[in-house]
């Protein structure tokens, strides 16, 4: 009997590999999208509403589903209840005959968020590493909690009047504001000496939403000056010892030097470009 080389059935194992894997995901999608190309939630839709309104709705349900949640990560706790209050407050205007039974849990989630990081501090909401080592900025904040937080809040004035919803933004508004001012990027901290993109576009969301709640226009400067900053090479931004999110910096250069020009110039403008699509900071 004559065996074939062992490397036939490597490079058939491969091959189909490289045949399979590409279509696997075609076997997990969902039947039915969320909602329809009008925006009206379909039947999955509708179910995944009535689900998240019940877990908020009934404490001891709630309390197993987020016990689990923050087992794995208390970011996703934390996420979980911005992305709900934003859902129903884009629901408010949708249904307008259920908007109080939305605002009521719109009202609890923040309610519960604002006892919480009171009661146990930012860190309850963060991930473990974030007491690894002190933030550079005292007292320490964190653009990921601050902003998140300022996000739910402006949601919630949006929908209707709120006069401890205003004061809370406000004050987390100023705090966003001035860590950002204080740093040249214009990014302030998430995690110990971690300026996330992502937090800061949040935080420069719920400053767009305090000037449509308030008028004016020094969310909207922010950002377009957030943008500009962006753009420019990281080189611009250099910090000298001790400064705000030095560590941060030194790893911007870092990859601006490891990566090419044109790739660095990219990841920027990508993420400029998104502010100005998302947030309307035209830069």
């Amino acid at each position: 009997m004559i065996r074939r080389p062992w490397f036939f059935d490597l490079v058939s194992i491969v091959v189909a590999s490289a045949i399979w894997l590409p279509c696997a995901h075609w076997f997990f999608r969902p039947d039915v999208p969320a909602r329809t190309s009008d925006g009206a939630l379909t039947p999955t839709g509708e179910a995944l509403l009535t689900r998240q309104l019940r877990l908020w709705e009934d404490p001891t349900e709630r309390a197993a589903v987020l016990a689990k949640m923050r087992a794995s990560n208390a970011e996703w706790d934390f996420m979980g209840r911005t992305f709900l209050v934003l859902a129903l407050g884009n629901m408010s205007f949708r249904q307008p005959e259920q908007r109080d039974r939305y605002v009521a849990v719109m009202d609890r989630i923040i309610d519960e968020t604002l006892a919480l990081e009171k009661e146990r501090g930012m860190f309850h909401f963060l991930m473990p590493y974030a007491t690894s080592r002190p933030f550079v900025e005292a007292p320490a904040r964190s653009a990921f909690i601050d902003g998140e937080i300022a996000l739910m809040l402006g949601t919630r004035l949006l929908v209707a009047p709120c006069e401890g919803a205003a004061s809370e933004l406000a004050e987390r508004i100023a705090l966003l504001r001035s860590h950002m001012e204080q740093s040249p990027v214009l990014s302030a901290e998430s995690y110990p000496d971690e300026c996330w993109t992502f937090c800061n576009t949040m935080a420069l969301a719920a400053m767009r939403m305090d000037d449509a709640i308030h008028g004016g226009h020094r969310g909207a400067d922010l950002g377009r000056r957030w943008v500009r900053r962006a753009r420019e090479a990281p080189e611009r931004h250099r910090l000298h010892a001790g400064g705000l999110c030095a560590r941060q910096a030194a790893r911007m250069q870092w990859r601006e030097e490891a990566s090419p020009a044109s790739d660095q110039q990219g990841r920027l403008g990508a993420r400029a470009h998104f502010m100005s699509i998302v947030i309307d900071f035209p830069a």
